[in-house]
């Protein structure tokens, strides 16, 4: 039984990114219930695929700072009810495992909750916690985040034809016009043609947008962080991409990868400042 000590604000927003929020018909959902932290490295990270387990696999990490050299999981069965209980603790958390229980302590206040990795990982779902995070992290090793890189089954790599460093708020600037005129459509066009790269959200009844991202005009945004910028191309994203990028500030990478071969379209690896990463199919 090992404890996971951590700041809380930094855990309650990796468990809010974990559940990778979005707008279905206006309304948010999550898309992840439950999960599996893991501590190792002075770092806590979550891996897991959606709730339809193909369209969106993510991972996301932060360095908890306490105790370097501790090693823990912990099986989190709810995430919501989770956050509920950090809501009324301190700043600094220890989370500690015990059977099929959790611990929740800060400064005088200790709760309890039920955490057990043979819960199912989805109200309906027939596989357990445990084994759906095992699927994702397995899923998670053919991604190769430094090059955008994808080992296929048949142990080929699949490059990126397309890849972009952009500003992580100017990102977040053009996903959240998603909400004009309160759209949202959970809906973000990429594309790629010989003036730059650009993203589309919103219709024309209430509002579409077009945001440029990078100008292949100006010399000093190509340079060899990008590659495939003389590509012609579009295609659409959904996954709350909007939510996940919210948080962060800084470089973030875009690498695109060309499934079509395969009738899969378009899949997009956006890594995040600070290490954490999604993998978004495209809309078929």
């Amino acid at each position: 039984m090992t404890a996971m000590a951590t700041d809380n604000g930094s855990l309650r927003r990796t468990l809010e990114l974990t559940q990778r929020k979005q707008s279905i018909a206006g309304k948010m959902q999550e898309q992840v219930m439950a999960c599996v932290l893991r501590a190792a490295n002075g770092t806590i990270s979550t891996t897991s695929l959606v709730r339809d387990g193909k369209t969106s696999l993510a991972q996301f990490v932060f360095d908890k700072s306490d105790d370097e050299s501790s090693e823990s999981t912990i099986c989190i069965p709810d995430i919501n009810r989770l956050l509920g209980v950090l809501g009324a603790h301190g700043t600094k958390v220890t989370l500690t495992p015990d059977g099929n229980k959790i611990r929740i302590k800060s400064a005088n206040k200790q709760t309890t909750l039920t955490g057990d990795l043979g819960g199912l990982a989805f109200p309906h779902s027939t596989e357990t916690i445990g084994e759906w995070e095992a699927k994702s992290v397995d899923l998670s090793t053919r991604l190769n985040v430094e090059d955008g890189s994808y080992q296929m089954a048949d142990g080929s790599t699949r490059e990126p034809f397309c890849r972009f460093v952009v500003e992580a708020v100017e990102l977040f600037e053009a996903f959240r016009c998603d909400n004009i005129n309160n759209q949202k459509l959970n809906r973000y066009k990429f594309r790629v043609d010989g003036d730059g790269l650009w993203v589309e959200v919103g219709d024309d009844l209430k509002g579409r947008t077009v945001a440029q991202l990078l100008s292949f005009a100006e010399d000093d945004q190509i340079s060899t962080k990008n590659i495939g910028y003389d590509e012609h191309w579009e295609w659409d994203f959904e996954g709350g991409l909007e939510n996940v990028v919210k948080p962060y500030s800084g470089e973030c990478t875009l690498s695109f990868l060309d499934f079509r071969p395969e009738g899969q379209g378009i899949r997009l690896l956006l890594v995040l400042p600070g290490g954490s990463w999604v993998f978004q199919a495209g809309v078929l």
